[in-house]
């Protein structure tokens, strides 16, 4: 089931793999089992956030080599590089608030066993503090195409997700 708090974007694409599923949509790929069986305990937590850590949507801390640098473009190419198979490192590239947007990690890591594979095809500028970023989805064989603007928040040397919806 998709939560009803989970961003609109990320729910049409649920919506897609849930009406084409994949062949094995009820266990995890091996691949994604070994790098999803570390300890998820500091991205799954549900406590509230204390006042530092909403203070500002930069909180979460650019700790990851995806995070670091770069050009938005080259940031947009990382995080969807370590997906479907690393969904704690995509995790931790989103920020506090758009984590909670999303739902849990839990949730995030679910739509993302749910694909077989993604593939940057292009990206391109959308204002100073976003990337239009076109994608190629892979689940059970059958391909679909979208163009995902991701808004982004400078973060340390880098940037985080701070938003996402479907343009193209």
């Amino acid at each position: 089931m998709i939560p009803p708090e989970m961003d609109p974007a990320l729910r049409s694409l649920a919506d897609c793999c849930r009406t084409h599923p994949t062949a094995d949509s009820t266990s995890r790929k091996p691949g994604a089992a070994q790098s999803q069986s570390t300890s998820t305990s500091d991205a799954s937590d549900t406590s509230e956030p204390t006042p530092e850590e909403t203070a500002s949507e930069e909180s979460t801390p650019a700790s990851s080599p995806v995070a670091q640098g770069g050009s938005p473009s080259a940031f947009a190419e990382n995080y969807y590089a370590v997906l479907p198979d690393d969904t704690e490192t995509g995790w931790s590239q989103l920020t506090r608030d758009y984590q909670r947007e999303t739902g849990s990690y839990d949730d995030y890591a679910a739509f993302w066993d749910g694909i077989d594979a993604v593939t940057v095809e292009d990206t391109s500028p959308a204002g100073p503090r976003a990337v239009d970023v076109t994608l190629t989805y892979t689940t059970d064989g059958s391909s679909q195409r979208e163009v995902r603007r991701l808004e982004l928040v400078r973060s340390g040397d880098g940037y985080l997700i701070s938003g996402s919806e479907i343009v193209g």
